[in-house]
């Protein structure tokens, strides 16, 4: 999902990047937070808007032990885990990912959970809440559908759930309707075509709802804005609930500096 020139070039995620996708029982917002150190940041304004996290390891030789680094330069794979624990991510699902780079070996899927788990589970992770999958997401063996590689099959069965079936069964999140509301402003930008023209904000709707053409108090700013448009999934809805990930137009008092928004 990187889209900037920079991000393709580098080969690594540097921005928060949304999608959003459907299956038959749900609707999802993926946001891929970056995992290199430099963007731990970009990876913190991620984390602090899910209600879930997709942990993703490489389980290449040496390409999981430099993530799982430990001492002064501890590997990002367990800085990104204390992290998401801490900005309240309760589920977390751990995609063992290029399993095909080393022919979906078992043992190598056996220890990695064997250290990842104890360690996620002492840093605040019940231990149900922990899913393990290994995976091929460049072939998409037990992604979208179960697997069929004779290679994981053989050990991991034909009926266990892929990737998309134990998101799918993930416990949903409390929605608070009825407390006052709460948005949680993560990004800003000048707007220059489709619904939301102008100043709008990318943002997460923590409790309460949000609705079309009502004002809003802007903090710290102290300021009363008025919603003007809503979007979500790149569609224009007249409301957002607590839960909802979603664009937010909004005319801005004369004189007020956009630049402390961003």
């Amino acid at each position: 999902m990187d889209e900037t020139q920079e991000e393709q070039e580098r080969g690594v995620t540097i921005e928060v990047t949304t999608r959003h996708f459907t299956t038959p029982n749900r609707k999802f917002s993926i946001l891929d937070a970056p995992g290199h150190r430099d963007f731990i940041a970009n990876m913190i304004t991620g984390a602090s808007q899910a209600n879930c996290g997709i942990l993703v390891i490489d389980v290449q030789p040496q390409a999981f032990e430099r993530g799982w680094e430990i001492g002064e330069k501890q590997g990002t794979t367990r800085e990104h885990a204390v992290l998401a624990r801490s900005l309240g991510v309760t589920q977390l699902v751990v995609a063992l990912n290029k399993m095909e780079r080393v022919e979906f070996s078992q043992e190598r899927y056996e220890e990695i959970k064997e250290q990842v788990l104890p360690y996620l589970v002492r840093k605040g992770f019940k231990q149900g809440d922990i899913y393990f999958v290994p995976i091929s997401a460049i072939t998409d063996e037990n992604v979208t559908r179960k697997a069929s590689d004779e290679r994981l099959t053989s050990w991991y069965g034909t009926d266990s759930p892929c990737l998309i079936d134990v998101l799918d069964g993930l416990r949903l999140p409390q929605r608070t309707f009825k407390r006052p509301l709460r948005v949680s402003v993560t990004d800003y930008t000048p707007k220059t075509q489709g619904p939301l023209i102008g100043d709008c904000v990318f943002a997460a709707v923590e409790q309460g709802v949000v609705v079309e053409k009502k004002e809003l108090l802007l903090m710290p700013h102290n300021v009363t804005v008025y919603v003007k448009g809503i979007a979500r999934q790149d569609e224009s809805v007249e409301y957002a609930v607590g839960g909802s990930i979603v664009d937010i137009g909004f005319c801005l008092p004369a004189g007020f500096l956009t630049t402390s928004l961003q």
